[in-house]
């Protein structure tokens, strides 16, 4: 006779459980790769629950969409289910980031002097606001409206009417 031994993993549901469900529905909302987005609890949502909901197996988050769409911090609500049964439901507060790609000053630039291409580069940053995701053709030539310091987001409302390029005038002898 030979006796089978099985042995169950306990997985008791986590902070980073709760992110991940977070994440899963703002990306889907947001329409966004999951890679362009950043979701963290605010606080603790585990450690707030009753102990009998913390120490249980198999309890699966699942958090719905929230009414306002976007970067920032959101509250969102949380419903915990074990099996097909609801078991809780609770709200929690998100810090929900998106990266965008941004112009950023790389030197001080000067109110209603034109910006060169080497005064600025583009990055992606994780940023809580939305921003405008300027090209490089709608920043190079440009003048500031107020100084920017180096190392800040530069966004359109930044940025007066292009310079335009002075032309040379042609003139032709007469005879």
């Amino acid at each position: 006779e030979k006796t089978v031994v099985t042995f169950h993993e306990r997985r008791q549901l986590t902070d980073l459980d709760v992110e991940s469900a977070a994440l899963e529905t703002m990306r889907l909302v947001m329409e966004i790769p999951a890679e362009d987005l950043q979701v963290r609890l605010v606080s603790g949502f585990v450690e707030a629950l009753p102990n009998h909901l913390r120490l249980m197996d198999g309890i699966r988050p699942e958090v719905l969409p929230p009414l306002l769409e976007g970067p920032g911090q959101l509250t969102l609500t949380v419903r915990l289910w074990k099996d097909q049964e609801l078991l809780v439901t609770r709200v929690a507060r998100f810090d929900v980031l998106r990266r965008y790609r941004v112009a950023v000053s790389r030197t001080l630039l000067r109110r209603d002097e034109p910006i060169s291409a080497d005064k600025v580069q583009f990055e992606r940053r994780f940023l809580a606001t939305r921003v405008d995701e300027p090209q490089e053709t709608e920043v190079i030539a440009r003048r500031p409206r107020k100084d920017v310091k180096a190392g800040e987001v530069i966004s359109m409302s930044d940025l007066g009417i292009a310079v335009a390029k002075v032309r040379p005038v042609l003139v032709k002898k007469r005879d």
